[in-house]
């Protein structure tokens, strides 16, 4: 199973967002244990990095978590038709849609956001990360045993 997460829950795991922090830690949780195989596209790792600098103001750190979870998740690759086809989509929000067309090249089950209203036209399911759980734990696997991340 594979699953792009995106930007919104690796910020709400490093800033821990009150009513968001403890599901996005259980999906990496979920990707560390090799439950899923996790991956962010190299535009999320960019803003990540944007994003965490302001919030942190420490280069250094910043790159310490990049480090961190890049050693849990990888990084999908993306390529021009990507791009082409994130144009032509019917996505409204045009970086949802480069997400949405990476993942269907990529052959990736769900993306993982909280933003599922973005990709109601998305070829590859949107799932909110509670829902990710639920249906993960519906579907046998455990987290028990395995190191959470927050």
């Amino acid at each position: 199973m594979k699953a792009i997460i995106d930007t919104n829950i690796a910020i709400d795991l490093m800033q821990k967002r009150d009513g968001f922090v403890e599901d996005a830690a259980k999906v990496f949780t979920i990707c560390a244990g090799g439950l899923v195989e996790g991956f962010f596209t190299p535009n999320s790792i960019c803003d990540i990095h944007y994003i965490l600098k302001k919030y942190l103001h420490d280069e250094k750190e910043v790159r310490r978590c990049l480090s961190s979870w890049l050693d849990i998740i990888n990084i999908v690759d993306l390529k021009p038709e990507d791009i082409v086809n994130a144009v032509e989509s019917d996505m409204s929000d045009y970086e949802d849609a480069v997400i949405a067309a990476t993942a269907k090249r990529n052959r990736i089950d769900f993306i993982i956001t909280r933003n599922t209203k973005d990709f109601k036209e998305s070829p590859v399911p949107a799932l909110t990360p509670s829902l990710f759980i639920e249906t993960s734990l519906k579907a046998g696997w455990r987290m028990d045993g395995i190191n959470g991340i927050v």
